[in-house]
């Protein structure tokens, strides 16, 4: 793959996925001080096939960025995969500013369930 902006990388329990986060820029904020947040792309990548699924883009909260700047440090305790390598917990601000914890199929189905309100979702390996 080429792609430019890669913040973070997850590998899928299966080992057979890779969804990984893109800086698409910056964009106004409703819920940052500093004016702005940025706007990522989430894309998964088949590492049988080589092709990518965009999943879409997603106004990650401030506790997700912090956890996407330091993701290598938490590879084998914290992941944003389900156990059975089908689903993504993401978490993003709605329209209205208010942050939310959404799970997402890999596959591509792009219709992006909100399970609860909150800042920061991870998966339990159980």
């Amino acid at each position: 793959i080429k792609e430019d902006g890669v913040m973070a990388f997850f590998w899928s329990p299966d080992s057979r996925k890779l969804a990984f986060f893109t800086s698409e820029g910056q964009v106004p904020s409703q819920t940052s001080s500093s004016g702005s947040q940025t706007l990522v792309k989430v894309t998964i990548l088949d590492s049988q096939t080589g092709k990518t699924i965009s999943l879409g883009e997603l106004l990650p909260t401030q506790s997700f960025q912090n956890f996407m700047s330091v993701f290598d440090q938490f590879q084998h305790s914290s992941t944003v995969w389900s156990p059975d390598s089908r689903n993504l917990v993401l978490p993003g601000y709605d329209t209205n500013g208010l942050p939310q914890i959404y799970v997402i199929e890999a596959a591509g189905n792009l219709q992006r369930r909100t399970v609860t309100s909150g800042y920061l979702g991870i998966w339990s390996w159980k």
